[in-house]
């Protein structure tokens, strides 16, 4: 695992996705990555602050638009044609998602912790 630099406002936006993936999924998977992650978060800029952010109205806002995202995308798999510009673009960050994993796999000996669902 590595750490990376980036805005707290982006750690909080991956944290809402994970939390939408975990809600409407419930994969253990996904719980254990959201937890991974919340705590990272935690050490990183304290309880106090954390608990400031994840229970205001700009979260709970975010988390809305990025579960509202998630059943948009869903939505689309299940009502356009196969050949359309959605489900090729859906097919194309799902064959970006496989060769992350193969990276993973092949150059770092374990398995990624990002999950997919649906496919």
């Amino acid at each position: 695992m590595i750490t990376v630099s980036v805005d707290e406002a982006y750690a909080f936006d991956m944290l809402s996705i994970l939390e939408v993936k975990d809600n409407l999924a419930h994969s253990s998977d996904t719980n254990k990555n959201y937890r991974k992650m919340r705590d990272e978060i935690i050490l990183q800029i304290g309880l106090e602050k954390f608990g400031q952010v994840k229970c205001s109205l700009d979260y709970s806002t975010l988390v809305l638009q990025n579960t509202l995202i998630y059943q948009m995308v869903n939505e689309v798999k299940l009502l356009v044609d196969q050949d359309s510009l959605a489900c090729k673009i859906d097919a194309a960050n799902y064959q970006r998602f496989l060769i992350k994993k193969e990276i993973q796999k092949k150059w770092f000996e374990k398995e990624l912790k990002e999950t997919k669902h649906g496919y």
